[in-house]
């Protein structure tokens, strides 16, 4: 799926979001081998529950695994209480 500038214009008053927003937008303007568009991230945010904004960065080996343990580090809920989660690598 390629991102359009129609793709990245939605709001997020009906959501509540604890974080940083432009993460959000950054995973949707971004280009990669695989690509998000804003139905993508609709599809994961909850209406009725806080959504939660996350990022984790690391380097060398296994640092895919170290970025998103970092990430989850930052929540301030436990992982068990996710229900859905979007990653972007």
């Amino acid at each position: 799926m390629h991102s359009t500038d129609d793709d990245i214009s939605f709001h997020y008053e009906a959501y509540r979001i604890i974080g940083d927003t432009a993460e959000i937008d950054d995973i949707i303007k971004s280009e990669g081998f695989i690509n998000l568009c804003a139905l993508d991230v609709k599809s994961t945010l909850s209406e009725e529950t806080a959504n939660y904004v996350s990022t984790g960065v690391a380097e060398g080996a296994e640092c895919i695994l170290n970025a998103l343990k970092a990430a989850l580090d930052k929540l301030p809920i436990e992982i068990e209480d996710v229900s859905n989660m979007l990653i972007q690598v």
